[in-house]
């Protein structure tokens, strides 16, 4: 998974069934994914949240638009992340992985974060933490 598609507030985008629907291209997937999140079919595309056009779900996303305007292209590299309350409900909603994964990516950086989120795809992920991750939430 290239850094595009670590989601901007920390998502893991390998586990989005929004972008599994839309990169399977399974249109009965596309109208049920649709159909759970009470959206249209033609609602459910992303290529990651650095891509963003009108027509992508996260387009419009409250998270994106902060980041933006502080000049970030993800919340790691906030100054204030800790003390954000934009991802609250999104945190929740995915059981703290936001504030975990941002956690784990400004201790580790993007691409160990990545290898290590690909590895518990495939039940092999090690905590690269354990092998002195690399700063990297000031990078792009």
């Amino acid at each position: 998974m290239g850094k595009k598609l670590i989601g901007r507030c920390g998502l893991y985008c390998g586990d989005c069934e929004i972008r599994a629907a839309y990169v399977s291209g399974d249109k009965k997937l596309i109208a049920e994914v649709a159909e759970k999140l009470g959206a249209k079919p033609g609602r459910i595309r992303c290529e990651g949240c650095l891509e963003l056009t009108d027509k992508c779900w996260g387009d419009g996303c409250e998270i994106v638009a902060c980041i933006e305007g502080r000049g970030f292209k993800h919340c790691v590299q906030c100054p204030d992340i800790d003390d954000c309350t934009k991802f609250a409900r999104l945190n929740t909603k995915h059981g703290g992985a936001v504030r975990l994964n941002l956690r784990q990516i400004k201790s580790w950086g993007f691409e160990r974060w990545v290898v290590y989120k690909e590895g518990e795809d495939e039940g092999e992920s090690e905590d690269p933490g354990a092998a002195g991750g690399t700063h990297l939430g000031g990078q792009s």
